[in-house]
């Protein structure tokens, strides 16, 4: 993405993931004329999503799992192809790409997830894939901690995060490599965490989530001390 909210893609064109119209390889960064105002863009793992300044999602590349999020039951998309949101939700604000799942963030503080679910990782308490969009519900106890809100959600290979306007981060989805924070709970119910939960070693240990990223099967955090009670 450049300055004036231009799109190049480039590498492999597998299932249309550059979003040129085929599925040719591209060695050289190649802009996308179709698309202006951007102002975030995300890449899967054969699939692209943009967003631009109005709130527009647009998607292209692999929909094997619904992960496009479009309309239609194509399983792929050459060139991008806009996302249709109800305006009831509110402006998107920030978009997520996993291996095979997405994720946006409405200006309500709302998240919502769909593609593939199978390891939990869309958050709605089962693990069925989607192919469009469902907002996750915040658990009980994070609204009776105080948290009204998701300030940022982000998509990793097989689990997802919220990070919540309390400095709370909780994840949801594949486990098995510890990605999700439970320590020795890993290989019990921290397989697959279909719902989202608590990191609770920052709270343990007096610490603020203040940014937050996940990779294919591992997880990082910023944080910051909380202030004291006293």
């Amino acid at each position: 993405m450049t300055e004036d909210g231009s799109v190049y893609t480039w590498g492999l064109g597998k299932f249309g993931a550059l979003g040129h119209g085929s599925n040719t390889d591209v060695d050289t960064p190649q802009k996308l004329n179709d698309l202006s105002n951007i102002v975030q863009i995300s890449a899967g793992s054969d699939y692209t999503m943009c967003l631009d300044a109005n709130g527009k999602v647009y998607a292209w590349g692999n929909n094997g799992y619904g992960q496009l999020g479009i309309s239609g039951s194509a399983t792929k998309v050459l060139s991008p192809e806009k996302l249709l949101i109800s305006a009831s939700l509110g402006k998107v604000v920030q978009i997520s790409c996993g291996e095979e799942h997405s994720a946006f963030l409405d200006e309500r503080g709302s998240a919502h997830t769909w593609g593939y679910g199978q390891d939990g990782q869309l958050g709605h308490g089962s693990k069925t894939s989607l192919n469009s969009a469902r907002k996750i519900r915040l658990p009980e106890e994070a609204i009776q901690a105080g948290a009204t809100k998701v300030t940022r959600v982000k998509c990793g290979g097989g689990h997802t995060g919220l990070l919540l306007d309390s400095g709370d981060l909780y994840l949801m989805g594949r486990g098995r490599d510890g990605q999700i924070g439970r320590g020795d709970k890993v290989e019990s119910a921290a397989m697959h965490q279909m719902s989202p939960i608590r990191v609770d070693f920052f709270n343990s240990n007096g610490l603020k989530v203040e940014d937050f990223n996940l990779g294919t099967n591992h997880s990082l955090a910023v944080v910051s001390p909380r202030a004291s009670s006293k």
